[in-house]
């Protein structure tokens, strides 16, 4: 994070907008290259690729993740704009505006779930062996999570005008009617996600 930011801010500085998108396009090859340092100095890296050998079960478990990709990677930003331009051709860039600004509040909670899933309930949910444990950490954790979040969604659509007076102008005001939706959108995408892990 540290080496992308640098390059981030290095080339913005000397380049502008150019020099933004060029970091946003290194960013991942500097993630790539700094991961490949630590991981080749691990005991598990492997030292030659397919060191033992080429596996069916593997390459089938492999290709499995492809549908999951397409629809993540394609899928989904392309619904995005297709959502986009809808919204945009019915209510203009105002209706565009709020739309964004409610999907960034989303996208703040889903940044501290992502976060929490990441740190631990990913390593926890890995290390699980047995099945019946595998349940009960999800019991726990959706009985943890969920809650917490459909709280703090419940709160945020409460406090909605004074979210939108506080972090947005005036003009957002036709935003509070998309906040019930936006917020029972984001818990059941936690509910996802859980689900996911």
């Amino acid at each position: 994070q540290a080496g992308c930011f640098v390059a981030m801010a290095a080339l913005v500085i000397t380049a502008g907008l150019d020099g933004g998108l060029y970091a946003a396009a290194l960013t991942p090859v500097i993630t790539l290259l700094v991961w490949y340092g630590l991981g080749v100095r691990r005991p598990w890296w492997p030292r030659r690729m397919l060191g033992h050998g080429f596996s069916w079960p593997e390459a089938r478990a492999t290709l499995s993740f492809v549908p999951k990709a397409i629809i993540t990677s394609i899928g989904m930003p392309l619904l995005q704009l297709l959502v986009a331009d809808a919204v945009q051709t019915a209510g203009g860039k105002e209706g565009m505006g709020c739309l964004r600004g409610v999907n960034r509040l989303s996208d703040m909670m889903l940044t501290v779930c992502g976060g929490l899933f990441t740190m631990y309930f990913l390593p926890r949910f890995t290390e699980i062996r047995k099945r019946d444990e595998l349940r009960r950490e999800l019991t726990r954790t959706s009985l943890l999570i969920v809650p917490a979040m459909a709280s703090i969604a419940f709160l945020i659509w409460l406090l909605r005008d004074f979210v939108i007076e506080s972090l947005f102008a005036p003009e957002f005001r036709p935003m509070r009617e998309l906040f019930a939706w936006q917020m029972a959108g984001t818990v059941l995408k936690i509910v996802s996600w859980i689900l996911a892990y």
